[in-house]
């Protein structure tokens, strides 16, 4: 029997011209004999000698561990834990190539399945770099119980873990707390934690903490209190600010809601200002009955509703949330900006929808969770068929596939903007306005 060529799937190096980006972080690329071959760290138009990490039947999984031929986008990455650890996937590109592969991911993404959308607009994030303002660190326990608590993230497509010292996409006030954060856990243990959730303020040393995966010893807040000099520590909920001005030109004190770690919150918070700017524009003028899907904690309701232009706020406002502490906290957004014809119905979105009449809703905000839409979510659109839907997604697969049902159901897509939520990774956020065709 001959010998098996270089790139036979029987070794465990590959020398690949490498394609277009997928949706996933990993480039396109095929063997000789036309396998499939996905490729970590390595950027359309490059010759790569990639390593075989996984062996599927109808694809390989790779990682380019020599450039042979580079790209002119391609840059050094300034994380000493790149590529070990699985948090950044393309720090390797200059910024301007990634918001490029993010927008021929989209585009293909949604031509793939069946979806028509125009050109979307690209919103670049204000910073690449220190824009979280919440992260989850795992945290290592010392082997034998000796030596010190360390916290970090998962290594890349495993579950080991890489202990850090610093994330370089995570805002500042976050980085700093880390040494003191695993001072806390040494002098007080941490119990049964698999992992701390952080958020901080955006401009203030303020910092809100939650155990997950286990209970937190009784003596850490205490120990993370004393440890973090110069920090307000919070254990319950914590009070953020969005600039009305960024948002719609409304001038006086920004928009004040309160948080807590369970509720879901856009990490980057000066883009999240671009991405509220652009879905209330979606809403038009004269939005009607506004209903907002997977509501949370009721941000872009509670800004359509105190608009500056009195004849531009919605009639009326409905937010439906599954979650009950978020829920909480959007009637709490009610009452505290004033806002008299607005409720909230806890619940499932497809529950909620399902008692509402078309008359009641002439505008729809949804933004689901990565999973997208259900079908029933999708059949009580069609029934209400509000005049406009503005969907905001944060992955282009369930959105391509949410999109071409829509569209069957009698939506066109009006406009798309692309609002990088997350540089130096490979997830997309978008925001598109449907109408009927």
């Amino acid at each position: 029997m001959a010998e098996p060529p270089e790139s036979d799937v029987l070794s465990q190096w590959l020398e690949l011209s490498v394609g277009e980006m997928t949706y996933g972080a990993a480039a396109l690329a095929r063997t000789p004999e036309g396998q499939v071959v996905f490729v970590d760290d390595a950027l359309p138009g490059e010759r790569v000698r990639a390593e075989i990490a996984t062996r599927r039947r109808h694809y390989l999984q790779t990682r380019a561990v020599q450039i042979l031929e580079a790209a002119p986008s391609r840059v050094l990455p300034p994380c000493r834990y790149v590529p070990e650890c699985g948090g950044c996937q393309w720090q390797h590109a200059t910024y301007d190539q990634q918001l490029e592969m993010k927008r021929q991911v989209l585009v293909e993404t949604l031509r793939r399945a069946g979806a028509e959308a125009p050109a979307p607009e690209l919103l670049p994030a204000p910073e690449a770099y220190r824009y979280r303002i919440r992260g989850e660190f795992h945290v290592v326990k010392p082997k034998g119980g000796v030596g010190s608590h360390e916290l970090g993230f998962n290594k890349r497509r495993t579950y080991e873990l890489v202990p850090v010292d610093d994330c370089l996409i995570h805002h500042q006030n976050i980085a700093d707390a880390l040494a003191g954060i695993r001072r806390a856990l040494d002098q007080a243990g941490s119990g049964t934690l698999r992992s701390i959730r952080l958020t901080t303020h955006p401009t203030r040393r303020e910092l809100l903490w939650r155990g997950l995966g286990g209970e937190a010893p009784v003596g850490l807040q205490e120990a993370l209190a004393a440890e973090l000099e110069g920090y307000l520590v919070h254990q319950d909920s914590l009070t953020v600010e969005y600039d009305g001005a960024a948002i719609d030109g409304r001038e006086g004190e920004p928009l004040v809601f309160r948080v807590d770690s369970e509720c879901f919150v856009q990490v980057n918070h000066a883009q999240a200002h671009n991405l509220y700017r652009l879905a209330l524009g979606y809403l038009g003028d004269r939005p009607g009955g506004l209903v907002e899907g997977y509501a949370g904690f009721g941000a872009m309701s509670i800004m359509a509703a105190t608009r500056p232009a009195v004849e531009a706020r919605p009639t009326r406002v409905t937010m439906i949330e599954e979650a009950k502490a978020a829920a909480i906290l959007a009637r709490l957004h009610i009452r505290l900006h004033g806002v008299a014809k607005a409720g909230v119905l806890a619940g499932r979105l497809e529950d909620k929808l399902f008692q509402l009449e078309p008359d009641e809703v002439d505008s729809l905000i949804v933004d689901p969770p990565r999973a997208g839409c259900t079908p029933p979510v999708l059949a009580e659109v069609a029934r209400l068929h509000p005049q406009r839907l503005v969907y905001v997604s944060c992955d282009p697969a369930t959105l391509g596939r949410d999109l071409a049902r829509l569209q069957r159901h009698g939506y066109r897509v009006e406009a798309q903007a692309l609002v990088d939520m997350f540089p130096q990774t490979y997830h997309v956020e978008t925001v598109s306005l449907l109408v009927p065709a």
